[in-house]
């Protein structure tokens, strides 16, 4: 997910601290989410989940 993709989410607050800059400890926090969600995207890729 882009930054892009990402400000759009967040409320009016939230996308204004975006504009300003993040610090170190909140750009270290989505850099995690973001290697989380690669990986679980790349995991349910290969795994076949069965429907109802």
């Amino acid at each position: 997910m882009s930054t892009d993709e990402l400000v759009k989410l967040f409320t009016a607050r939230a996308r204004r601290r975006f504009q300003r800059g993040l610090k170190r400890k909140p750009m270290a926090l989505i850099k995690k989410l973001r290697k989380v969600v690669r990986l679980n995207t790349h995991i349910l890729g290969r795994v076949s989940v069965g429907g109802r």
